[in-house]
């Protein structure tokens, strides 16, 4: 049941299945799809963290300073809080737990120090960074 194409005029091509006429053929460079894939929705949580991230100017003591929208609610909130907004206490003292609470210092590795008090220090530091990672 094979067919020869009447246009191409090429006798040894057979016309089937995944053997379209080469006259009907996508055209080098042609698209099947001219219109694309539909985009998907964003969700909630990817409006919010691209809300969150936008940038906007500021001044601050005199100077004009650009933050994320996130830091600026961070910041506000603090300050409020600071005035005595007890709302504003809350949500900070809310987020505080999930912030490291103390800020350990990192021993400096010198020249003048011996080999074992420089693998200490290293191992200091490894252990503090372990445990960050931890939390």
């Amino acid at each position: 049941m094979s067919k020869k194409s009447a246009k191409s005029g090429a006798r040894d091509y057979e016309v089937g299945r995944g053997r379209p006429p080469k006259s009907t053929r996508w055209k080098p460079g042609q698209s099947g799809n001219p219109r694309g894939r539909r985009r998907e929705s964003k969700n909630m949580s990817t409006l919010f963290q691209e809300a969150l991230n936008e940038t906007f100017s500021v001044s601050k003591n005199g100077k004009i300073q650009k933050m994320t929208i996130r830091e600026g609610i961070v910041r506000t909130a603090v300050r409020e809080a600071l005035k005595g907004n007890f709302k504003a206490m809350q949500f900070v003292y809310g987020m505080e737990p999930k912030t490291p609470r103390v800020q350990r210092s990192i021993r400096k590795i010198t020249s003048d120090m011996t080999q074992e008090e420089a693998a200490a220090a290293y191992a200091e530091t490894l252990k503090l960074f372990n445990s960050r990672d931890d939390d």
